[in-house]
């Protein structure tokens, strides 16, 4: 009955004539005046009561954004986060925390961090500038060899200093010394 009187407010000016379009219109438009008039916490307990909504609508729509969020930029940095945290992770360690998801509703899993390979080749990718080998450098200053990598500590203080002028034009952090403006020292 209800649908049937809201085809002349909804199908009106529009001179639908097929039968569905007509539905759709009434349906549309009973949505909007639901979701338009009603508080948050009316949505929330009808969502909340209907079965349908609860085990049908919701889950799709949790599925759809956690895959993207899978996806993500923010899920990449999520990943090399727990991978780093308190230390290198083992890729056994990091693919077990990676097979347990955490489920958020029913048939809903929270968006899961990278696999550990395309994870790696993330990170490979992130540009840490110039790195040079120790035992190089331990060979040309005529010290016991020792092995890893080091960076030059000139461009990395350069990109420092481009980092805190761009983020200090938009958020004014920095206090400049004898105030002239991009005037870094260095103790």
């Amino acid at each position: 009955m209800t649908c049937e009187n809201l085809v002349s407010v909804h199908c009106q000016s529009t001179q639908v004539k097929n039968e569905k379009k007509k539905e759709k219109a009434v349906l549309d438009g009973m949505w909007v005046a639901l979701v338009s008039k009603s508080s948050r916490e009316d949505l929330s307990k009808y969502f909340e009561n209907s079965k349908v909504c609860m085990k049908n609508v919701l889950p799709n729509i949790v599925k759809k954004k956690s895959f993207e969020s899978e996806k993500s930029e923010s899920n990449k940095i999520r990943s090399v986060r727990v991978l780093y945290e308190e230390g290198l992770m083992s890729k056994k360690k990091y693919n077990a925390i990676r097979k347990c998801p955490i489920e958020i509703m029913q048939g809903c899993r929270a968006p899961n961090i990278l696999p550990y390979k395309p994870l790696s080749q993330f990170i490979k990718t992130i540009d840490i500038g110039n790195v040079r080998d120790l035992r190089e450098f331990c060979e040309e200053a005529g010290l016991n060899p020792v092995s890893g990598v080091y960076r030059s500590l000139e461009p990395l203080l350069l990109q420092l200093a481009s980092l805190y002028i761009k983020v200090n034009a938009t958020q004014p952090c920095l206090h400049w010394f004898v105030r002239k403006w991009v005037c870094f020292m260095l103790l």
